[in-house]
This record gives structure tokens, sequence and C-alpha cells, in this order.
């Protein structure tokens, strides 16, 4: 192999020199100690870290340390105090954050079982209909103008409004991904102070805009690949340019609560097996011989 240029890429650690690579793992604590006693041509930076430099420092004056609230969506939905789609919205688009879908669907809603009692009540299902019916109206009306649906954003990984004028009723599930896409959109729009940009965010729009880090490097390293959000996961698998090792221990998966998942059952459900090499450890380098 001739020589290559160092560059960085993913993996914890490289016996051959000519291979580049890098680490992704979970802490920023994490990955500075790991960038101490790796190689010269071994590089650590967490997801957030490559996300950040593109697509999180131009949303800074409205980035949100911390989660959305409720206050978020009713002043970004515009909707009275006491409508509780506002945190359901909320958790719409959390899940559609952390997923590796490209657009908002019913199927980041919420449990039917959770949003049905809010759908339920007198106010909001009036309400409801009400925008539904004005959707309809507006559709209508736009209908063989040749301006489609008259919206033009260019913001890279553009979710559009999912179209409820051919359906004769709005479901809650089909009504929190309407929501939740306005969320969006407005998280995406520089002008808009009402809906900041969040961490998750502005990952997300570092993942549909489709990175291409094979070009860069010649090995990835997914860490605690038991407990990566697909959003992430996504990000390492779809690279085809380069090599990919995932770590992890399906026995420590413990964020299956907040959407992760395990990225190494994913490869053996998609890959074809005779493309996979499967290492395990038979020692234990974190007990002694009398534990494990």
């Amino acid at each position: 192999r001739e020589p290559v240029k160092p560059r960085r890429c993913w993996s914890t650690s490289s016996d051959d020199p000519d291979t580049r690579s890098r680490t992704s793992p979970s802490t920023a604590l994490s990955w500075r100690r790991r960038n101490a006693h790796f190689q010269k041509n071994t590089k650590a930076l967490s997801f957030h870290g490559l996300a950040f430099r593109k697509f999180g420092f131009p949303f800074k004056h409205k980035l949100l340390r911390g989660n959305l609230r409720a206050h978020h969506a009713q002043k970004t939905l515009k909707l009275p105090s006491n409508d509780d789609r506002g945190i359901l919205a909320i958790r719409t688009l959390q899940a559609f954050l952390i997923s590796a879908d490209d657009t908002v669907t019913e199927t980041h809603a919420p449990p039917a079982s959770e949003i049905t009692c809010t759908y339920e009540k007198p106010a909001i299902a009036k309400r409801v209909a009400e925008e539904r019916n004005r959707r309809e109206e507006t559709a209508g009306s736009g209908a063989g103008s040749g301006s489609g649906n008259g919206h033009d954003d260019t913001t890279e990984g553009t979710t559009s409004t999912p179209s409820t004028s051919t359906t004769p009723s709005t479901t809650p599930a089909s009504d929190l991904a309407i929501l939740a896409t306005k969320l969006w959109l407005a998280m995406k729009d520089k002008t808009c102070d009402a809906m900041p940009m969040t961490d998750a965010g502005y990952l997300k729009l570092y993942q549909l805009s489709k990175p291409r880090l094979d070009k860069e490097y010649d090995v990835l390293l997914l860490d605690e690949a038991q407990d990566a959000a697909p959003v992430m996961a996504d990000i390492v698998l779809s690279q085809r340019g380069c090599a990919k090792i995932l770590v992890g221990d399906p026995h420590q998966e413990i964020y299956s609560f907040m959407g992760a998942k395990n990225a190494m059952a994913a490869v053996l459900r998609i890959v074809c097996p005779t493309k996979i090499t499967q290492r395990r450890l038979s020692r234990s380098f974190r007990f002694g011989v009398e534990i494990a």
C-alpha cells in the first residue's frame, strides 16, 4: 500500500501505522482522556463535536443547552397554555431527532395509550378539527396555481409538512407529526427565536447532510455500540468506502429508555454475514481472574 497522508479517523488503537483511525466515544471526558494515549494517527472525537462545527455553530445565538419545554411549543405553534399537545409534539420531535429517519412521521408520536386522553378533551378535539379544515381550505385554494405548497425552504435536511388534504380526518398521531414538523422547521430557522436549536437538532442536521467520512478516514470505530442512538449509528453505517468497527457489550444496554439501540444487532440484520467479522473478548480487563 502506498503511504498516505496522516489523517484523523475512528479507532481506539491501530497496529498498522498507515491505517488512520478515530473513535467516537460517548462522553467528552472519555475522548479527551483517550486522545492523550492514542497514537498520532488516531483521534477521538464525539458525534456532537463533529456536528457542531458545521451545524451547531451557526445556531449559537439560539442554542439551548438543555431540554425543550412546553412553552417553546406553545409559543412557536401559537397554542393556548391549556393545550397539552405542545409537550406531546416535543416528544414526537425528539423521537425524530434521535432516529435515522429523514422526515417526521406518525411513528415518532408517543404510544396511543399516552395521547388518546389528550385528544379526547372536547376543547382540543374542536381545535384539531378547525386546524384540519384550515389546512384543507389552504390546500384547495393552492391547487392548480402551479406553485405547489408555496413553501420554499432551502435549509439542509428540510422536512415537508405531512399532507392531510387527502384524508377525511386527522388521527392524533398524524396531528402530532404535523405539529412536530412545524417545530422542526422553526428550529432550523435562524431567525425564529421562539424555537431554540438543541444538541440533538444540530446532530440531526449533520446526519441528514450525509457526511462522507469515508473520503477522509480509513477506519471508523463506534464505541459503546450497544447503546447508540439510531441517528449516530446511521452516520457510521452509511459510510461505504472505509472499514467500520463496532465495539460494545449487549449485556450493558442501559439507555434503551432514551431511544438507544444495539447497533451491532442492526448490522447483523442488514449486512450480509459474509461481510461481517465478529470477535469476542475472552478476558476481562476490568476485574481480576477471581471474578471474571
